[in-house]
C-alpha cells in the first residue's frame, strides 16, 4: 500500500502526509519518533524544547491541541483568560462553556456543561488534564456499575438452575425485585445481593440456597471448566456451595480461597481484580521514564508489620517525590470476599496510619480510587504538580 493507512471513512493518509501535518502545526518543536498508523493510534512524541517524551494519541496532538503536558503546565499560570478560552475549546469544543474568569492554573473557575446544565467550580489544570462534568461522570459510573437485568438472570441461572423464577425487572443490587421459589411456589421479595449471597425462600425456613445440581467434588470441577475452562483450577476438594475452596488462576498463578457459590455467580481472582489498577499505574510510569519502587515501607510507618505503599516515585537525584496508594472498592465499603466489616474497619485503620503518617513526613501521598476511570489523566495532573 505504499506507506498507505486506510481509514475506516475510506480516506488514506500515509506516514510522511502526517508529518507535514505536524510540521504545519508546530514547526520543528516536535518531533514524530514512531510510526503513524491511524488517527486513534497513539504515537511517540518529543517535545525538542524541553526533551521530554511522551505517548499521545494522533488524533489529540493534531486535533484538540495535546502537547507536552510539563511544558503545558509550567505555562499555565502565565495563560491570560483569552487563552485559557481557547483552550477550552480546542479541547472540548461548545461542550462546555467559561463563566468565570481565569486567574491562575489552581484557581478554581466556573463552567457549564452545556450537555446537562450544570454549572461547577473546577481546578483549570485539572479541566485541561481531563477532568470534566461531575454529575456526568458519576452517571456513568453508575450505569457501568449496574447489571442490567440479563446479566442477573445468568447469575440466578448459574446458581439456583431452575429452582426460582426471577418475575420482575432487576434494577440495582439493593432494589428489591420479586422471586418465586418453584419447589413450594411462594413468591417473595428479596434484594438481589442478598438472593446472590444466598438468601433463599422465607417459607422454606430460610435454607440458604446450594448451587443447582452441584453435589459432588466432579460435578463443581466440571461447572467451573463450563464457566471458565483452563483459566481457573480446583485445589481443594468441594464440600458445600458456602464452604471455602482453594481455586488457583491459571493466568497468574495466584492460589486463594472462594465460597463456591460466589465463584459461580462471578466471583474471580482478588489478585487480578485489584491489580488492574496497579498495572495500569505501573504502566504509566514507565511509559513517562519515572523511576518508581512497589511496595515501598518506612521503618517507622507500621501497625503491627511495616506498612507497604503501593509506589514510591523518585526524581533523577533518588530523592523520594510521591507515594502512590490504589484503593479497591474495600477501602470505601464492606466487601464479603474481602473479609466484610472486620476487614475494612482494620483496612480503614491502616489507611490512616499512612495518611498520618505522610501528613506528618510532609510526603505527598496520591490515593487513587478504584472508580476512577482514567488513572493516567489523574497521575498526569497529580504528578505533573507534584514535580513542578
Amino acid at each position: 500500500m505504499s506507506g498507505s493507512i486506510k481509514k475506516r471513512n475510506g480516506n488514506s493518509i500515509t506516514h510522511e502526509q502526517f508529518l507535514t501535518k505536524i510540521y504545519k502545526l508546530v514547526g520543528e518543536e516536535y518531533k514524530v519518533l514512531t510510526t503513524y498508523t491511524s488517527s486513534k493510534e497513539k504515537i511517540l512524541m518529543r517535545h525538542n524544547i524541553c526533551g521530554r517524551e511522551f505517548w499521545v494519541r494522533a488524533s489529540h496532538f493534531t486535533s484538540s491541541g495535546s502537547r507536552c503536558k510539563v511544558c503545558s503546565f509550567k505555562n499555565m499560570n502565565a495563560k491570560t483568560h483569552e487563552q485559557f478560552i481557547k483552550d477550552i475549546y480546542s479541547t472540548v469544543g461548545e461542550e462546555y462553556t467559561v463563566l468565570g474568569n481565569y486567574e491562575r492554573a489552581h484557581i478554581k473557575v466556573l463552567i457549564r456543561h452545556n450537555n446537562c446544565g450544570l454549572e461547577y467550580l473546577v481546578d483549570p489544570a485539572s479541566f485541561l488534564f481531563g477532568s470534566r462534568c461531575p454529575e456526568c461522570n458519576r452517571k456513568v459510573i453508575g450505569d457501568l456499575k449496574r447489571k442490567s437485568h440479563i446479566e442477573f438472570l445468568k447469575e440466578c441461572k448459574h446458581l439456583v438452575g431452575e429452582e426460582y423464577t426471577l418475575l420482575s425487572e432487576y434494577i440495582a443490587t439493593n432494589v428489591h425485585v420479586l422471586m418465586r421459589h418453584n419447589n413450594c411456589g411462594n413468591e417473595f421479595t428479596v434484594m438481589p445481593s442478598n438472593f446472590l449471597r444466598g438468601k433463599g425462600c422465607p417459607k422454606c425456613k430460610g435454607k440458604r440456597i446450594s448451587m443447582a445440581k452441584t453435589k459432588t467434588h466432579d460435578e463443581f470441577v466440571e461447572r467451573v471448566f463450563q464457566l471458565v475452562g483452563n483459566e481457573y483450577k480446583v485445589i481443594g476438594s468441594y464440600e458445600k456451595a458456602r464452604k471455602k475452596i482453594l481455586m488457583q488462576h491459571t493466568i497468574c498463578g495466584h492460589t486463594y480461597q472462594v465460597t463456591p457459590s460466589h465463584f459461580v455467580t462471578g466471583t474471580r481472582c482478588p489478585y487480578c481484580n485489584e491489580s488492574k489498577g496497579e498495572r495500569i499505574i505501573k504502566e504509566y510510569l514507565e511509559s513517562q521514564n519515572i523511576c518508581f519502587k512497589r511496595e515501598y515501607t518506612f521503618p517507622d510507618c507500621k501497625n503491627i508489620d511495616l506498612l507497604k505503599f503501593d509506589f514510591a516515585i523518585f526524581d533523577k537525584n533518588n530523592s523520594l517525590i510521591a507515594l502512590i496508594e490504589f484503593d479497591g472498592e474495600q477501602h470505601f465499603k464492606p466487601v464479603p470476599y474481602f473479609g466484610g466489616k472486620k476487614k475494612y474497619e482494620e483496612t480503614k485503620k491502616r489507611d490512616k496510619i499512612k495518611n498520618d503518617y505522610c501528613q506528618n513526613n510532609d510526603f505527598k501521598l496520591i490515593r487513587i480510587p478504584y472508580y476512577e476511570e482514567d488513572i493516567s489523566s489523574f497521575l498526569d495532573y497529580q504528578i505533573l504538580n507534584n514535580l513542578l
